[in-house]
């Protein structure tokens, strides 16, 4: 085991312990934008980490809430489109929704962001979520 502080590394003068490693705190967050696009926001001073921390995550609020779509791109977030035997009368389905930011805030909410699956109609231009959590 290294010892990053050893005896020889102190200094009574100052009562601090001299080091040959650099423990300045880096944030570092990557948002993805869109489909191989991302943002990297980072910092190398602490006394900016809570604000570039707030940066990251108003950043990745607004790429959820569609933000960023793509003119034209009606599914930016790439839910799963619809199969063939999807059946929007089903008890655990949810849905219609108009957009990403209806379907963002409802997987917030709802506590069932990464269980329940949301779905892209391309026929009707709607999501629907599939919230069957067995």
């Amino acid at each position: 085991m290294t010892d990053f502080f050893p005896e020889e590394g102190y200094d009574p003068s100052t009562g601090e312990f001299s080091s040959p490693y650099d423990f300045d705190p880096v944030f570092t967050h990557r948002v993805q934008i869109a489909p191989n696009v991302w943002a990297t926001i980072e910092t190398t001073n602490p006394d900016f980490t809570p604000l570039a921390e707030s940066l990251s995550f108003r950043l990745e609020e607004l790429v959820s809430g569609g933000s960023f779509d793509v003119e034209g791109n009606r599914n930016p977030n790439d839910y799963k489109t619809t199969p063939p035997e999807f059946d929007i009368q089903d008890k655990n389905v949810r849905g219609p929704f108009i957009d990403t930011e209806s379907v963002e805030k409802f997987l917030s909410e709802s506590g069932l962001r990464g269980i329940a699956i949301p779905y892209y109609d391309e026929t009707n231009d709607e999501y629907w979520i599939d919230v069957n959590t067995s």
